[in-house]
């Protein structure tokens, strides 16, 4: 080495290598500072890639934790809830043994059924009032399909069998750090503990006045549908002129749970041209719902009628563009009927005539809107199939009920078909009496997995309301029976649903009954087929005619019935509503006996709901104890990966400490040399 003056090159090196130390000195106090080997991606950058990952992780399990923990605080809030309607259930059998026995009066008996409706009133206000954060628990909210009651159509409603521990439904409880329904989260399902959904009701009362559907009220207004909605509301369609700037078109409107109208009227059809008629609704387990029906010459149809269908959510929001049910297009395939199953799915069922004569098809449709096999016939008896009707199975499976004008006779009949839709039975008739003629035939499933269908016949000369009771294979109870008590003139055009509790309801047209045309009277049933009490007169107005009823069951055990009505509004057809809620008394002996058993049932109904939270309580438990040791695991690899080893780091800090100070002494000894050679020439 050179011994100059221009440049140091000794105190450069020694320069560098304080550098040097003194960077690493940093690195070692920060991570002795910080407790951590990987500050920087610098440190090390594979090793920082991976433990900000797991980083994530932790923090989202721990989240998961009081994710759990808050489903555990809601599922114990609605457990409490659930202890006391226990309670009023049992005080309510309580006063149903002392009401059945024969030592009191009619007045004592009066006296004592008053306080068995307070206790009915005080489980309906727990059941609408319980939430948690904001959340209703019991009035249905948090009900789902497969796992628990109170699907807006009740009976497609599975018992409780543990199912809704992790099936579908509005309260997904989310622990994991994806989004795989296999590790990530499950649903929890609280029953439909409304009063109404729990226990049979024996009565019915208005709930408000009869109330106008269709906001447009030009020209014709006609041949309604209404179905109940999973959140305790309902949806009404019906037919309008000219409200689409062309001739018939189909429109609906939402309701909400309390009757307020959340949608002004919801034009259903895009395509305008010539006429959309005769709509029909069915819901879904997500508060959603379809509307079917016939458009005249539409794309991709074309050749006649055709049948539509539209999925909306539960807010009234489309979820597509409407479109084509029937695959066979030639001649007319018209008058639909559809059904909702307990997989999200449903089955939609017409008469189409496009092999000569007209015959009943159907469709399945998976919950993505997707076909279950191809359109298929359903009716193989000779003569003509039309006006069906079809109603889901508990099973999962379907029945479909048609007439048949076969051989000089008018007849109804009926069909099970399987989840897979594979027929059950072979074709089979429901009226016992095959004089006169038979029509229009309607059919609904019950809470108890049985189903019914009525229909109209003029067996007696004028035509009376008949039904007849099946259980879930197809077998009947009994024979037919006539639902309503007035039978002077026609009754016609039924309309049948079942009730959240247990039994149905029908309602049908009668003429001149309120004096003036047609008028709509309904009968209430209970499970049996027995009627409760007399048949009520629904529609408030009698002049004209009211005709054309559809009624549908709500989750609090009510009814909503609609139809439409002469002139009421005034300008032609308009369709009019009622609302009525379920009422429960032990006025007499026998509805005091009846009771006795029904109570049972309820507090069975409840007792499950309670023990289905007490097992998914369990579950969250044990989720909550393995989110707690996953978070452990990662912590602990993320220690490893991260955390500073102190002891090595020490000893590192030690040197780098020792090296520096070493390196700042010889530094200044280097920096003396230029000072020598200054002195070398100054000759000093």
């Amino acid at each position: 080495m050179n011994f100059g003056i221009n440049h140091n090159l000794m105190a450069m090196n020694v320069s560098r290598n304080l550098g040097n130390h003194y960077q690493e000195l940093g690195v070692s106090t920060r991570r002795l500072s910080s407790g951590l080997r990987i500050g920087t991606a610098a440190d090390d950058a594979a090793g920082l890639a991976v433990r900000e990952l797991m980083r994530s992780d932790v923090s989202t399990l721990n989240q998961g934790v009081r994710n759990a923990n808050d489903a555990i605080s809601m599922i114990q809030t609605a457990d409490g809830a659930l202890e006391v309607i226990d309670e009023k259930l049992i005080r309510m059998k309580e006063l149903a043994e002392q009401a059945a026995t024969g030592t009191y009066t009619s007045d004592q008996r009066m006296i004592i059924s008053s306080e068995f409706q307070a206790m009915a009133s005080e489980i309906q206000r727990i059941a609408v009032a319980t939430d948690f954060n904001g959340n209703k628990l019991l009035d249905n909210s948090l009900a789902n399909a497969t796992g628990a009651w109170g699907w807006s159509n009740p009976s497609l409603s599975a018992a409780h069998n543990g199912t809704s521990l992790d099936s579908t439904g509005p309260a997904k409880i989310h622990f994991g750090t994806g989004n795989s329904s296999a590790e990530d989260y499950y649903y929890v399902g609280v029953s439909n503990s409304q009063i109404g959904a729990i226990l049979e009701s024996n009565g019915i009362t208005e709930n408000g006045d009869e109330f106008q559907i269709n906001t447009y009220t030009a020209s014709v207004q006609a041949n309604p549908s209404v179905t109940g909605l999973a959140n305790g509301g309902y949806v009404a369609t019906w037919q309008s002129v000219g409200q689409d700037g062309d001739d018939f078109g189909i429109f609906a409107k939402v309701y909400d749970k309390d009757g307020k109208a959340q949608t002004g009227d919801i034009q259903v059809n895009s395509y305008t041209t010539w006429i959309q008629s005769l709509p029909v609704a069915t819901s879904f387990a997500d508060g959603g719902f379809l509307i079917s029906w016939n458009s005249d010459s539409q794309p991709p149809d074309g050749s006649s009628w055709g049948v539509f269908a539209r999925r909306y959510n539960a807010s009234g929001e489309p979820s597509g563009n409407e479109s084509l049910v029937n695959t066979s297009t030639s001649n007319a395939q018209n008058n639909p009927s559809i059904a909702g199953l307990p997989d999200g799915g449903y089955v939609a069922t017409w008469m189409s005539n496009h092999t000569g004569d007209a015959n009943i098809y159907k469709q399945q449709y998976d919950k993505t809107g997707a076909t279950v096999g191809g359109e298929t016939l359903v009716s193989s008896v000779s003569g003509v199939q039309h006006t069906p009707s079809v109603s889901g199975l508990q099973n999962g499976g379907y029945a479909i009920s048609w007439r048949s004008d076969q051989n000089g006779t008018n007849d109804i009949y009926l069909r099970i078909f399987g989840a897979d839709g594979s027929p059950v039975t072979t074709e089979s008739m429901v009226n016992d009496v095959q004089a006169g003629i038979q029509i229009d035939p309607k059919i609904t499933t019950l809470k108890n997995g049985n189903f019914v269908v009525s229909y109209s016949s003029d067996q007696s000369g004028s035509s009376d309301i008949f039904y007849q009771l099946f259980d879930p294979n197809g077998n009947k109870f009994g024979s037919n029976r006539m639902a309503n008590s007035y039978t002077t003139l026609d009754q016609q055009e039924p309309s049948t649903t079942s009730l959240a509790g247990g039994g149905f309801m029908l309602s049908w047209a009668s003429q001149n009954q309120d004096g003036s045309g047609y008028g709509i009277y309904g009968q209430q049933f209970d499970s049996n087929g027995n009627a409760l009490g007399k048949e009520i007169k629904i529609s408030t107005e009698s002049n004209d005619d009211q005709d054309r009823p559809s009624i549908a069951g709500l989750t609090d055990g009510g009814v909503v019935a609609v139809w439409h009505s002469m002139d009421q509004d005034g300008s032609s057809w308009g369709v009019f509503g009622q609302r009525y809620s379920p009422t429960f008394n032990i006025n007499t002996q026998e509805s005091a006996q009846n009771y006795l058993n029904n109570l049972k049932d309820a507090a069975v109904r409840i007792n499950a709901n309670r023990a289905n939270l007490g097992a998914t309580q369990n579950r969250l438990e044990n989720t909550i104890s393995n989110l707690q040791i996953q978070a452990e695991n990662l912590q602990g690899a993320e220690s490893q990966i991260s955390d500073v080893d102190v002891a090595e780091e020490m000893t590192n800090f030690v040197k780098e400490q020792i090296l520096s100070q070493a390196a700042t002494a010889m530094l200044a000894q280097a920096n003396s040399i230029p000072k020598m050679a200054i002195q070398l020439i100054s000759g000093g």
